[in-house]
């Protein structure tokens, strides 16, 4: 009985050896086939929203108003990407601008959404689950509260700007009428409703600002 089991074992090495490195060259080709086909899946994406400058990773989950874009070369986007500007909605008429400079990183599911402006620097990186929007679902008057929010009127506090070099962490939620100054840092799963001066770091849902260590 014991020597079955041990013949059995060393079958089954054997088999896992065999499938372990016939994958080898299988997945080298495969990897070396993605940054090709991550480009085609780019070209096509950037033609169909009519973007510019832009390099998608597969998939992408929603773009909608492409011709609000201006995008500066090498920008790149994670998985399941969800960047929209509206210029109707229910009756109402906005004017979005999304502007984007060059060599700029955002992370899987990001989620930019614009009506009014939101303008990122140059140099910008994001972790993932980042949003950035500069409108809501209405105001948080008494009078709006008993509408259901997807019926209520879009309101934004203003733009949202963004300096060069800012690094965003995981989770972070940046909200309307918002200055990141270059340089600052968000940490993860941060909550930004008021200006980051340059060059500081940012950490909480209550935004703690901390100076960096020289």
């Amino acid at each position: 009985m014991m020597m079955e089991r041990e013949f059995l074992k060393k079958i089954i090495y054997i088999i896992v050896d065999i499938v372990y490195y016939c994958y080898l060259p299988i997945g080298y080709i495969i990897s070396s086939l993605y940054p090709i086909w991550v480009n085609i899946y780019s070209r096509w994406i950037c033609r169909k929203y009519n973007i510019k400058n832009a390099l998608f990773e597969y998939p992408v989950n929603r773009i909608e108003g492409g011709k609000f874009f201006q995008f500066a070369p090498n920008i790149s986007f994670g998985k399941y990407t969800v960047i929209t500007c509206w210029e109707r909605r229910r009756g109402q008429t906005f004017h979005p601008s999304l502007i984007i400079d060059e060599n700029c990183n955002f992370g899987d599911y990001l989620h930019l959404t614009c009506t009014n402006e939101i303008k990122i620097g140059s140099g910008v990186l994001t972790g993932r689950w980042v949003t950035i929007s500069d409108n809501s679902h209405g105001i948080s008057a008494l009078s709006q509260l008993s509408i259901p929010p997807i019926e209520r009127d879009i309101a934004s506090k203003g733009k949202i700007v963004i300096g060069k070099n800012v690094w965003i962490g995981d989770k972070v939620t940046i909200l309307s009428g918002v200055t990141i100054g270059e340089g600052a840092i968000i940490g993860a799963n941060s909550v930004v409703t008021k200006d980051v001066p340059p060059f500081t770091i940012v950490i909480g849902n209550s935004m703690k600002i901390l100076s960096p260590k020289s």
